[in-house]
C-alpha cells in the first residue's frame, strides 16, 4: 500500500510537471494545442519504440492485449475528444476543473467491478475534495450541455484507469512496475494508429515531434508510475493522490517557471488556504484506516 501511494505521488509530480511543461512549449515553440498534442503523442509512440524492441516486448503483443489496448486507445481518444469540444464551448479555467468529479465516478466503478470498498470518513473526503475543487468554477458558472460534455469525458477518464489496469495485469511479470513499464509502451504504440488522421490533418514535423520530448518524457513517466500506483495501492487511493495535481502545479509554476505568472491572483490566500484542505482531506483518507 505504501509503495503504491509512493508511485502514484512521483506519478502525480511528473503529471503536474508536464502541464508545466505544455505550457512552456505553447510560449516558447508557438504550437496550438491539437498541434501539440499530435506532437508529443508522436513522441511518445516513436519513444516507446526502445522499450518495445529493447525489451522485446513484441513477444508479449497477444491479440488479448492488442484488444485491450486498443479499448483504452478509444476510451481515452474520445475523453480527450468531449474535453476539447467542452473547453472550446466555454474555456480551459470553467470546464477543466470539473475533471474532478472522474474522482467519485472512479470510486463507484472501482467498488462496483474491481471489489473495492470505502468506509464513512474515507467517503466524506473523497466528497470534501470534490467540493473544495469545484469551489471557483462554481463561482464562474458552467451551463448545462458544457457539463455534460465534461462529465461524458470524465466517466471516459475513469475508464481509462480501469483500461490501463487490465492491460497492465495481462503483461506477463510478477512485478507490478514492470506490469506498468510494458503496458505503457504497448499503450502508446497502438494509439499510434488513431492519431493518423490528425497528423495528416495537423501535418506536424520532425522538428516539432522532437520540440516535445521533455513534455513525452514527463507523460510517460507519471502514467508508469500512476499505473503501479493503481496496482500497489487501489485505482480510489491512487486518485485521491491525484486530486492533488493542482496543488503540486502551482508549487512547480511558483518555483520553476514563475515566467509564465501573469500577476497575482486576488483569489490567491484563499486557494492557498482550500490547497491546504484539500491536502488534509487527502492525509485523512489514509489515515481513516487506523482511527
Amino acid at each position: 500500500m505504501l509503495l503504491g501511494i509512493v508511485a502514484a505521488f512521483c506519478g502525480t509530480f511528473f503529471q503536474s510537471l508536464n502541464y508545466c511543461l505544455i505550457k512552456d512549449a505553447e510560449l516558447k515553440f508557438k504550437l496550438s494545442g491539437l498541434r501539440l498534442f499530435v506532437a508529443s503523442h508522436l513522441f511518445m509512440g516513436l519513444f516507446c519504440l526502445i522499450p518495445f524492441l529493447g525489451f522485446r516486448l513484441y513477444e508479449h503483443f497477444t491479440m488479448p492485449i492488442i484488444i485491450a489496448a486498443l479499448k483504452l486507445d478509444v476510451v481515452y481518444l474520445l475523453g480527450q475528444f468531449l474535453m476539447f469540444l467542452a473547453i472550446k464551448k466555454s474555456d480551459p479555467s470553467v470546464a477543466s476543473p470539473f475533471l474532478i468529479l472522474k474522482l467519485p465516478i472512479v470510486a463507484i466503478l472501482a467498488i462496483s467491478f474491481m471489489g473495492e470498498s470505502l468506509n464513512l470518513i474515507q467517503i466524506f473526503s473523497v466528497i470534501s475534495i470534490v467540493l473544495l475543487s469545484l469551489f471557483y468554477s462554481a463561482k464562474k458558472g458552467i451551463g448545462l450541455g458544457i457539463l455534460v460534455l465534461v462529465l461524458l469525458s470524465a466517466l471516459c477518464f475513469a475508464a481509462c484507469d480501469l483500461a490501463v489496469l487490465n492491460l497492465a495485469k495481462l503483461m506477463p511479470y510478477e512485478s507490478r512496475f514492470m506490469q506498468a513499464l510494458a503496458a505503457t509502451p504497448i499503450y502508446f504504440l497502438t494509439f499510434l494508429i488513431f492519431l493518423i488522421p490528425f497528423e495528416l490533418k495537423t501535418r506536424c514535423t520532425l522538428k516539432e515531434i522532437y520540440k516535445t520530448k521533455y513534455l513525452g518524457i514527463s507523460w510517460l513517466l507519471g502514467v508508469i508510475l500512476i499505473v503501479t500506483g493503481f496496482s500497489l495501492g487501489g485505482i480510489i487511493a491512487a486518485n485521491i493522490i491525484l486530486s492533488l495535481r493542482s496543488l503540486v502545479t502551482v508549487i512547480l509554476v511558483l518555483v520553476f517557471f514563475k515566467a509564465h505568472l501573469k500577476g497575482a491572483s486576488p483569489l490567491a490566500n484563499t486557494k492557498i488556504l482550500i490547497a491546504f484542505l484539500l491536502f488534509l482531506c487527502v492525509v485523512l483518507y489514509y489515515l481513516s484506516p487506523l482511527v
